[in-house]
């Protein structure tokens, strides 16, 4: 069966893949045979892709501020009816960043007399900024969905919280399946570290100020200011890069990493105690499925998150300190100091995320729905 896959993502130089590289080794283990039309970047999308076992058609887009998603969805139908008439697909999957020019291609080629693949549209997760460029996407996105409701054969959103906004949003919209996040469990290994007299603490992720990372060094201070010896990384890339510089320069116990490699992600995580994700509570993690939880998870360490409705599901799980989101410190705190006079306590909890993980979280599981119904739309 084979799949070809729109997204509006520089594979090989973004950490905003994740999903999309987990969802599609999960569907390929389903014997999907998966090509991205993606965007091209300076370095080399083809291979990246290419080395992880999909097909690659690189495409332009902009990098003039409020106009890539134009000149993406230009590209993409430029470019869509080539790949249709050389190759035949089962399927195709369209991200609704690139949905209006796949549309326009899919009518184009239709009116020709070709007989073009049904197309599911996905929705992961809508425009996360508030500025004057995210208006822009707003208007993008809302054009998106009015215009490929009705077009596509099925839609697929991350999670149920996300079709309840998007049914809110634009009324009366057809059935939906559901991909949430998952975690490549042989990928993220644990090492299970003891938890002796230092605290180590790690987040890695897009570093971008409506995530609350502010509240990280906070937290750091006031775990040194009680007595708790404490060591905190972070890695990412994003907007927030020259502040953690800052602070890590000034603060012994703070270290930043900066971008890392790809491979080396799952190394760093499990050098650590316990993973920390400080959702604010925001439309993104209201509607989000939380990956990062979940990667940490699958390294075996406990989890100091928010109680944001992406992370409820998760908060009644021995491994998750699910705290205030609008304060969470004193819960953060205490947890710790629980963990750190209960040695045994943690050990079990970590263990416990790990076999969570093994269990329900992985990328596997989550593409259950949209296989079924990948499958339904191609009658394969």
């Amino acid at each position: 069966m084979k799949l070809l896959w729109i997204a509006d993502i520089e594979f090989g130089s973004t950490i905003h893949q994740v999903g999309e590289l987990g969802t599609a080794s999960a569907l390929s283990r389903k014997f999907w045979e998966i090509d991205f039309l993606s965007v091209d970047w300076e370095g080399d999308s083809k291979s990246f892709l290419e080395k992880l076992g999909f097909g690659s058609f690189p495409v332009h887009k902009t990098k003039i501020p409020g106009l890539g998603g134009l000149s993406f969805n230009r590209s993409v139908s430029k470019e869509l009816p080539r790949i249709l008439q050389s190759k035949r697909y089962d399927a195709i999957l369209v991200e609704w960043h690139g949905s209006l020019g796949a549309i326009k291609a899919l009518k184009r080629l239709e009116k020709d007399g070709f007989e073009t693949p049904p197309f599911l549209f996905e929705d992961r997760s809508p425009p996360a900024k508030e500025t004057i460029l995210g208006k822009l996407q707003w208007i993008h996105y809302d054009l998106s969905w009015k215009k490929s409701h009705g077009a596509a054969s099925a839609i697929e959103v991350l999670v149920p919280g996300l079709e309840s906004f998007v049914r809110e949003r634009f009324g009366e919209l057809p059935p939906m399946v559901h991909c949430p996040s998952g975690v490549e469990v042989d990928r993220f290994v644990p090492k299970f570290m003891p938890l002796k007299s230092k605290v180590k603490i790690v987040h890695h992720g897009s570093l971008d100020s409506n995530r609350g990372l502010g509240r990280i060094e906070r937290f750091g201070k006031m775990l040194i200011d009680s007595g708790i010896d404490v060591e905190i990384t972070i890695f990412g890339k994003g907007p927030l890069r020259k502040e953690f510089e800052k602070i890590s320069e000034s603060l012994p116990w703070f270290t930043f990493l900066g971008e890392v490699e790809y491979d080396a992600v799952p190394e760093l995580i499990a050098r650590n105690h316990f993973g920390i994700l400080p959702l604010p509570d925001r439309l993104p993690w209201r509607v989000g499925s939380p990956l990062k939880l979940m990667e940490y998870a699958s390294s075996g360490l406990p989890v100091l998150t928010t109680n944001v409705d992406g992370c409820l599901p998760f908060s009644g799980k021995s491994w998750v300190c699910a705290a205030d989101k609008f304060d969470p410190f004193d819960e953060w705190h205490q947890c710790v100091r629980d963990f750190l006079e209960n040695p045994v306590l943690f050990e079990n909890a970590a263990q416990q995320a790990r076999i969570d993980a093994e269990k329900d979280l992985t990328w596997d599981k989550a593409v259950e729905e949209l296989d079924s119904e990948l499958r339904r739309i191609s009658n394969t």
